[in-house]
């Protein structure tokens, strides 16, 4: 729900990078999903790039 509009604002004004780092052993599925979410024609590039953001890859 860290996307979900807030206040009628879009995310992007309050979505910070994650506060903790991605586990070592969890590195390659995110890695595999951000790749997938890269490559998705139906995902926005704004998107993307806020998603790319806040997860830290």
């Amino acid at each position: 729900m860290v996307f979900a509009p807030r206040n009628d604002e879009l995310p992007d004004a309050y979505v910070t990078p994650r506060a903790t780092p991605i586990p070592d052993r969890a590195r390659p599925l995110v890695e595999d999903l951000a790749r997938r979410v890269d490559a998705d024609p139906d995902i926005s590039p704004a998107f993307k790039a806020l998603w790319l953001r806040y997860v830290g890859v």
